[in-house]
């Protein structure tokens, strides 16, 4: 079983999932609200949006795709066929640490945790989204003054 130690996320970390789906609903005034279209997550944030995830604490694959749709509110939802290969890449990478364990309704799974090159990876993953996230609020602020 995996010790159930949690880790605290950056709040920077966090704050970069929310940014793409604060709100669930378009609204356009005098128009129905109506529901948004799944996001595809662009090339290269697959690692940031799992490292950020596993700054909770340790999770299974299954848990860590749950979370992302819970905390995007679906906007983001990851495929099996691409999470797992991320997650092999990223324990390769020595970015993550994996261990067998029990999960809640009790099947065997594999845990991931960040380690300590993981949690290095993650910092500097933020400041590269959050200089993209402050560029391109230029650009289109920039763009909507005319």
């Amino acid at each position: 079983m995996v010790s159930p130690f949690r880790v605290r996320p950056k709040r920077g970390a966090v704050e970069l999932l929310r940014i793409a789906h604060r709100t669930r609903f378009t609204t356009v005034p005098g128009e129905l609200s109506m529901p948004r279209q799944p996001l595809e997550l662009l090339k290269g944030t697959l690692d940031v949006v799992i490292l950020t995830t596993l700054s909770r604490g340790p999770l299974h694959g299954y848990g860590i795709s749950r979370w992302v749709r819970e905390a995007t509110e679906e906007a983001f939802s990851i495929d099996e066929g691409a999470l797992y290969p991320a997650l092999r890449r990223l324990e390769r990478k020595g970015f993550l640490e994996a261990e067998w364990g029990v999960t809640d309704t009790g099947r065997e799974a594999r845990f991931y945790r960040l380690t300590g090159d993981g949690r290095d990876e993650l910092e500097s993953g933020v400041r590269t989204w959050e200089r993209y996230v402050s560029a391109m609020g230029r650009v289109l602020r920039s763009s909507a003054a005319g």
